[in-house]
């Protein structure tokens, strides 16, 4: 449900959004302007010990193929900062999340 909602969210936003998924990983949305990504988003209730590798992997990788700096872990109530592979995830609470524009996680 909050993958759901976070697409409908971005999908207010913009139109520049994919979903990206390789066989060993998945990206839930790549976000962008003129049909370009800017800012790779994973989406999980929660970032725990069970996903996290499975999670900040997509990300990363999905982050190395298009070239992108900024990574975003949106779940119900957590916020970090997560690396993994050279990368760094800024990860946001859902709330502070739907509250946002998006400039905010294109310029993050």
């Amino acid at each position: 449900m909050l993958e759901n909602a976070v697409f409908l969210h971005l999908r207010r936003m913009t139109q520049n959004i994919w979903y990206y998924s390789e066989p060993s990983f998945e990206c839930n949305f790549l976000v962008g302007t003129d049909n370009k990504p800017e800012t790779a988003i994973q989406v999980c209730y929660e970032l725990n010990e069970e996903n996290r590798e499975r999670e900040l992997k997509g990300l990363a990788e999905t982050c190395k193929r298009f070239n992108l700096s900024n990574a975003l872990v949106v779940t119900f109530d957590q916020t970090d900062i997560a690396s993994y592979d050279r990368m760094m995830a800024k990860i946001i609470d859902s709330k502070s999340f739907f509250v946002s524009s998006l400039e905010v996680f294109l310029n993050s």
